[in-house]
Order: structure tokens, then C-alpha cells, then sequence
């Protein structure tokens, strides 16, 4: 009868993680149904930083408790002559993906970034935001979730206020004018999700993530 106990807690004991794996799986994949990009999410706020060039203090802050659930979403140019940074966000687990720029070059795009994190990027993000229905259906049967911002910082003008569910983007080009000193601050006044935990209410752990 012992036995018998034993090994029926055991099954019991692998068919739940075998569910709870499953809960995970789902919504890495299948973000939405169809070729869709995401642009709000369900619960809180999320922070993408799109990462085109590396400015000053960029190194802190992703060093700093303020980025834990920032999405860095960073170009393949920047990914190949930036291997700091790819190792910092590695050391500090902070979730990344993929910023593109055209159709034309995406494929090698999601090639530089698995070469340099083992994995295909989850997100991907658009320069200016505007998806192609090609680009899209090229995404998807990737398996690659697309995101849009709800709103976006410039020339360091934060917002007041925040709606539930929007999706702040803080674009790090080399033109642009970012004091992360400042932004940094604000950040730590605020109360960021994942990208996951706002769609979903609650926060992925996949292999997926550096």
C-alpha cells in the first residue's frame, strides 16, 4: 500500500509540472492568434528601450534594479559591435529582443541576435512602428511576437502620468538626446511589469531570456 501511495504521488507530482511547463509554453508561442503587433497591454505599465547606439550612462542603467523588468529591444548593427553589452544584459537577465528595421534584412536580423543569445528573440520591434502585412506573416511563422509603443519619450519629456497598459518606448539613438541620469530616476518612481505580466497578470521564466 506504501508503494502504491508512493508512486501515485510521484505521477500526481510529474503530471503537474508537466501542466505547469505546458501554462508556460503557450504564451511564449502563441502571444496572439494571428499575425498581429501588440501595442497595450492588460495590467500596469511596461518599458522597451529601443537600443540603435549606445549612449552615456546606458551601462548603468541596465546595471541598475531600476531596468529589471525593462525590454531591451536591440539592432543586429548594434549586437554585432556592442558584445559588452550583449554580456551585460546576460549577466543581469534583463529580458531582451529584436529591433528591426526592413523586411528585406530581417532574416539575418534574427540570425545575429540567435548567434549572439542562443536563441531567436521572442519580441521584435519595428523602427517606426509600421508593419508590413509580408513582415508580419514572416514574423509570425517565426514564432516571433511583434510590439508597437503606446507612447514614446523624446528629447527626455517623461510623462506625468501613465495609462493601464501602456507600452512606453525610450528610442537610444545616436541622434537622440537621452539623459539616463534623469530617466533613470523616474524610472525608479514608477512601477514597471514585464511585457509577459502585463498581458498576462503573471511573469514568464523562460530559456529564452538571457
Amino acid at each position: 500500500m506504501r508503494k502504491v501511495l508512493i508512486l501515485l504521488g510521484l505521477f500526481t507530482l510529474s503530471l503537474a509540472i508537466y501542466y505547469s511547463l505546458q501554462d508556460i509554453r503557450i504564451p511564449v508561442f502563441l502571444m496572439t492568434e494571428e499575425p498581429n503587433v501588440i501595442v497595450k497591454g492588460n495590467n500596469g505599465q511596461v518599458l522597451i528601450i529601443e537600443l540603435d547606439f549606445e549612449h552615456d550612462g546606458l551601462v548603468e542603467f541596465i546595471a541598475s534594479p531600476n531596468s529589471r523588468n525593462t525590454l531591451f529591444l536591440l539592432d543586429a548593427d548594434l549586437i554585432e559591435r556592442a558584445d559588452h553589452l550583449v554580456e551585460l544584459l546576460t549577466t543581469y537577465q534583463r529580458a531582451t529582443g529584436l529591433l528591426g528595421e526592413t523586411l528585406e534584412t530581417v532574416e539575418e536580423d534574427i540570425a545575429v541576435y540567435e548567434n549572439a543569445f542562443d536563441n531567436k528573440p521572442l519580441w521584435f520591434m519595428l523602427k517606426g512602428y509600421m508593419y508590413e502585412d509580408t513582415l508580419k506573416r514572416t514574423l509570425f511563422e517565426q514564432q516571433i511576437n511583434m510590439i508597437a509603443p503606446s507612447l514614446v519619450v523624446r528629447n527626455n519629456v517623461l510623462p506625468k502620468k501613465l495609462e493601464k497598459g501602456t507600452i512606453l518606448s525610450l528610442p537610444v539613438y545616436k541622434e537622440t538626446n537621452v539623459d539616463f541620469t534623469q530617466f533613470s530616476d523616474w524610472v525608479a518612481k514608477q512601477h514597471f511589469l514585464s511585457i509577459e505580466e502585463s498581458l498576462f497578470g503573471y511573469s514568464l521564466k523562460t530559456k529564452r531570456y538571457p
